[in-house]
C-alpha cells in the first residue's frame, strides 16, 4: 500500500505541475501541441468526463502508447491505432479507456489477461469470459463502456465521469479507489508526450 500511495502522490504532483503550465480547457483542434497535452493531463482524474475524446491526434496517441514504459506486455502499444479509432467512433476519452484496460488487468499482466485475453474483467454466464485476442476484448470493452455505462439508456449508466462508472462497476465501497487507480493509469499513458 505504501508503494501505491507513493505512486499516487507522484501522479498528483505531476498533474498539479502540468495544470499550472496550461489552461485546463478541452482541445478543440485536431493538432496536439504541448499546451494541448497539458490540457489533456489536467482533465485526467477521478472526475474526468470520459464521454468525449481528448482531442489528441492519432499519431501522438500512438506515440504515447508506443513509449509507455508501464505497458510491458505491449498490449496497449500493439492496439494503439485500434483503440484510437474505436474511441473516435464511440466518442470516448482515449486515455480513460487505456486507464480502465491497464487498471483492470494490471497492465495486462493479470492471470485473467494472460490466460483469457480479458483485460477488463468481463464476465459471462460461465464466469470470466475468454477472448480470442486482446483486440477482440478491447473492442468489446469499448463498446460496452459506451453502450452500458456512458449512454443514458445503458443498464449501468449513472453519469459520464470515471467516479460514476466506478459506483456501478466496482461498487460504492470501492468506487473512489477504482476511479483513482484508473485515472493514475490514464495519466501514466501520457508520460511520453
Amino acid at each position: 500500500m505504501d508503494i501505491t500511495k507513493s505512486l499516487r502522490t507522484a501522479v498528483v504532483i505531476s498533474i498539479a505541475i502540468a495544470c499550472t503550465n496550461a489552461l485546463c480547457v478541452p482541445n478543440v483542434n485536431a493538432v496536439t501541441t504541448k499546451s494541448d497535452v497539458n490540457s489533456i493531463r489536467c482533465e485526467i482524474g477521478p472526475y474526468m468526463d470520459i464521454s468525449s475524446t481528448s482531442g489528441i491526434t492519432k499519431e501522438d496517441f500512438v506515440y504515447a502508447l508506443e513509449h509507455c514504459k508501464y505497458d510491458t506486455n505491449d498490449v496497449l502499444k500493439d492496439n494503439a491505432e485500434f483503440i484510437w479509432a474505436k474511441c473516435q467512433r464511440y466518442k470516448l476519452n482515449e486515455f480513460a479507456v487505456c486507464g480502465i484496460l491497464a487498471g483492470e488487468s494490471g497492465w495486462a499482466t493479470s492471470s485473467l489477461a494472460t490466460t483469457k485475453h480479458n483485460v477488463m474483467s468481463i464476465r459471462d454466464s460461465n464466469g470470466y469470459r475468454y477472448f480470442d485476442s486482446f483486440q477482440e476484448c478491447i473492442g468489446y470493452s469499448i463498446e460496452l463502456i459506451k453502450t452500458q455505462y456512458i449512454d443514458p439508456e445503458g443498464t449501468y449508466y449513472t453519469g459520464g465521469v470515471l467516479m460514476d462508472i466506478g459506483y456501478t462497476y466496482a461498487g460504492e465501497e470501492y468506487a473512489e479507489d477504482w476511479a483513482e487507480l484508473i485515472s493514475d493509469c490514464a495519466y501514466m499513458c501520457t508520460e511520453a508526450l
